[in-house]
């Protein structure tokens, strides 16, 4: 198994109830409501890159590029946003995964990985929180 295979089924061992998060997320797009979809897309987007970061530190000697695909392959796998081709799901997540990684960089350097897998599972926690919330 290679290095991008043994990310993802890490993130599947360990965000296991984070594809609802995703999905649900998402699903507040085809609601309309769009900048909440977005606020929560890029939360769970963020949450796990940050937990693909961890994972990548625990594994050693994973580059950029694989880092990077196992995010957008993990996401293109857990959410489908209806009629909208793969590859153009594939390239937003392409794009989305770069703007999360630049604007952690920003903030916080290098140490915003740290912790990575608990930080996604919190993102996922709140939300599935404000989505309930908001739902109830």
């Amino acid at each position: 198994m290679n290095l991008v295979e043994q990310i993802k089924e890490r993130l599947r061992a360990e965000l296991g109830g984070a594809s609802a998060a995703l999905k649900a997320a998402f699903g507040q797009l085809k609601k309309f409501q769009i900048s909440k979809g977005v606020v929560l897309a890029y939360d769970a987007i963020t949450g796990v890159v940050a937990a693909v970061e961890e994972i990548s530190e625990q594994l050693g000697g994973v580059s950029g590029a694989q880092k990077k695909r196992a995010v957008v392959e993990w996401l293109n796998e857990a959410i489908d946003i209806p009629l909208m081709p793969e590859f153009i799901e594939a390239w937003l997540f392409d794009f989305c995964v770069d703007q999360a990684v630049s604007k952690l960089n920003l903030l916080y350097q290098k140490r915003w990985f740290q912790g990575g897998l608990e930080r996604a599972r919190a993102y996922f926690a709140l939300i599935q929180g404000a989505l309930t919330v908001n739902e109830g």
